[in-house]
């Protein structure tokens, strides 16, 4: 982040750009059917990519964060510290050691629920995954 230029976004400048100031499960609120006036995911993307700026954009004026594309960020998987017992709680941010075989992608799909589309959303893949549902947006560091 040091560097000037285009990147790849951290995991969590992703999500607080999808986001936009909300706290909710999506950055529209609390209603998953709300999901079809400003994501492409199932079942109303009818299983396809849409181009960009089809539906609503969020409070930051972004368009398609949550879904029609999930999208690789900058970060390695970091497995979340949580036992057997406790795996549904709160992980209270203790993530355990750094795997750089796989990295961070954020958002839905169309072709998954409307649940993939929410803020927090994310998976990890390794870096040489491809699919006709993963894609990218880029950030830029200015000088100070």
């Amino acid at each position: 982040l040091s560097r000037t230029g285009y990147r790849l976004p951290t995991q969590s400048e992703w999500e607080y750009a999808c986001a936009a100031g909300s706290n909710e499960a999506w950055h529209f609120g609390s209603n998953s059917k709300n999901t079809a006036g400003y994501e492409w995911t199932s079942p109303h993307s009818q299983e396809q990519v849409h181009d960009v700026a089809r539906l609503r954009p969020n409070a930051f004026g972004f368009f398609d964060m949550g879904g029609n594309l999930a999208e690789w960020t900058d970060d390695f998987m970091r497995q979340p510290l949580r036992s057997k017992e406790s795996f549904f709680a709160d992980d209270a941010g203790n993530f355990g050691d750094v795997n750089p075989a796989y990295r961070v992608l954020c958002g839905g799909r169309f072709r998954l629920s409307q649940a993939t589309a929410m803020t927090t959303m994310f998976a990890y893949f390794a870096p040489e995954h491809r699919s006709t549902s993963t894609g990218f947006r880029i950030a830029r560091t200015l000088a100070p």
